[in-house]
This record gives structure tokens, sequence and C-alpha cells, in this order.
């Protein structure tokens, strides 16, 4: 996991228990558990870019946006806070939507998404947008399964 935190894809079974889980002991057990699996299934975890202008950028466009571009980093369900930090899941269903707005703006098709459009226009280097194509194929991987998906800084 980068300084910055990571996504993390969780069958339904565990999106189940952490969805009705207000205790925050339990999912830092929960997180530190997915982690430990994901160091042999490398696809099932994605870290959070090591510049912050692209996450910056992609916040401030949720904000501006509408569903699901807004939830790809910011939406969810909070699980747990700490400090600065934040646990949020977005269940299989969310995920779905956001993985295929992500697809078709790495496909490139054009559609009435404020998102996608502006996306086109930042200027963002080509790490970040090797970044945006890990992110989405890891939603897509996470929606094939019908997956959740937990975004962690802490």
């Amino acid at each position: 996991m980068s300084e910055y935190g990571c996504y993390l894809i969780a069958d339904r079974q565990v999106a189940k228990q952490l969805f009705g889980n207000p205790d925050g002991t339990a999912v830092l057990e929960v997180i530190r558990d997915l982690r430990l699996l994901a160091v042999d299934e490398v696809s099932r975890e994605l870290s959070l870019p090591t510049k912050s202008k692209e996450l910056h950028d992609l916040v401030i466009l949720e904000k501006e946006n509408d569903y699901p571009a807004n939830h790809i980093v910011l939406g969810g369900r909070t699980l747990h806070t700490e400090g600065d930090g934040v646990i949020l899941l977005k269940r299989p269903d969310t995920v779905q939507h956001i993985a295929a707005a992500l697809e078709d703006f790495c496909a490139g098709n054009d559609n009435d998404s404020a998102f996608l459009r502006d996306v086109k226009v930042l200027d963002w280097q080509v790490e970040v947008q090797e970044w945006f194509r890990q992110l989405t194929a890891f939603f897509m991987l996470a929606a094939k399964e019908r997956s959740a998906v937990i975004l962690t800084t802490i």
C-alpha cells in the first residue's frame, strides 16, 4: 500500500460483514486480513497514486458530477475514520456502475457524462493515465466477480 492508501476487492460475504459492523476495531482487522490475502493475489489491491494531484483532480471532479463518477474515490459507506484517514465500502452494485463508466472513458466512448468530458481535458502525465487504466482494470475485475471495493487511507 502506498502512503496514500489503497483499494481492496472484498467478496460479497466480507462486504456484508463490514456493512453491518459499526466496530472500528473489527473493521480494521478485516482490512488487515484482506491486505494479507492481496499479497498472494496482487490484482486484489491497488495502491493510490504516489502523487496526489491525480487523486485530488478525481475528488474535485467527483464533487462536480453525478453518479457513478462521484463514487470513484469518495463514494460509498463510511466504515471507519481515524485522524485524516477513512475506510469506505463501495457496494457490488455501485462497483458495477463505476466499472462501466471507467471502461467507457478508457475506451474513448463519448457519452453524456460530464465527468468523462472533464477528465479528458485534464493535463495528466503518462503515469497518471497509466494509473487510471489500472483503476479501470481493478474496478472491472471487481465488477466481474460481483465484489465490493474498499478504499482505505488508514
